[in-house]
């Protein structure tokens, strides 16, 4: 205890907490981190996958709504008004189906996304037989095919995209509470941690001068020196150690937290050797 001022001691202590604060923040930032990328995941892929169906409602219906404009108003200059904004919708359809059909989707994802193209394709046959009665003037026909094939068609296709929207939707309230939980466990976390640090830098000095005097106590009074000389060399020779095993595990492993671990096995390896060690000064006539 003598040989280790109190400066020393505090300085010990003060860089240990030092560390634990370094880790705290390593690990606050990495909680960070995965927070940020749920939250990329739901603004730059789910919103938009929601967004672009959305639009596409909105292009469906627009084409629902100016194919039966073209059974109210029958004239010439209304009907090719009517057939140029059918075919901008089209066009728009297709570039956002296009925009989804780049992205990533799970098993489910692909198969929703796959009956809205079914119902799309569908939908488009029924309207070009419906367009091809109008260019014909067979307005009696296109009514009938309106109600009949054309409806069903259009009301399909409008379902597809809305499982579609409620599929992402569901995804994104998921990765909400995964977020939450995330959220929730690197608070607990880093509290625990810096309740560590503290009892750590507490504890340090107190530690370091047992450690001592029980050296003291355990050596012959006239080879202390020697005794000595041994603990703190070996203390100075084996410091490389557990830095070594904690590179090493988590380079093999690609895991911080087994490297970390083997930090437990020096522990337990302490405990054993000292749980084994025989206290000379409890002998009589010491």
């Amino acid at each position: 205890m003598k040989n280790l001022k109190i400066g020393t001691r505090l300085g010990i202590g003060f860089a240990v907490v030092l560390a634990l604060l370094v880790l705290i923040a390593v690990i606050g930032s990495l909680r960070l981190s995965s927070l940020q990328a749920e939250i990329t995941d739901v603004v730059s892929d789910k919103n938009v996958k929601v967004a672009t169906s959305n639009d596409m409602i909105d292009s469906v219906n627009m084409i629902g709504l100016l194919h039966r404009n073209m059974l109210i108003m029958k004239s010439d200059e209304d009907l090719r008004s009517f057939a140029q904004g059918v075919a901008d919708e089209r066009a728009n359809l297709l570039k956002k189906l296009e925009a989804l059909d780049a992205m990533s989707f799970g098993d489910e994802g692909e198969r929703l996304l796959g009956d809205i193209k079914s119902a799309r394709q569908a939908f488009v046959g029924v309207q070009q037989q419906f367009e091809n009665l109008i260019q014909q003037r067979n307005f009696e026909a296109a009514t009938s095919v309106f109600s009949e094939t054309y409806r069903p068609a259009y009301l399909t296709y409008l379902d597809a995209l809305k499982k579609f929207i409620g599929y992402q939707t569901d995804l994104m309230q998921e990765t909400g509470r995964q977020a939450e939980v995330l959220g929730e466990q690197s608070v607990t976390l880093l509290i625990g941690l810096a309740i560590a640090a503290l009892l750590i830098g507490v504890a340090f000095g107190p530690a370091q001068a047992s450690s001592r005097s029980y050296m003291a106590r355990s050596v012959p009074a006239e080879e202390a020196g020697r005794y000595f000389g041994i603990y703190a060399l070996a203390g100075r020779v084996t410091s490389f150690a557990a830095p070594f095993m904690v590179a090493t595990v988590t380079a093999l492993t690609g895991s911080p937290r087994l490297g970390m671990a083997m930090i437990i096995l020096f522990l337990v390896a302490g405990m054993a050797l000292l749980a084994g060690t025989p206290y000379p000064a409890d002998r009589k006539g010491r």
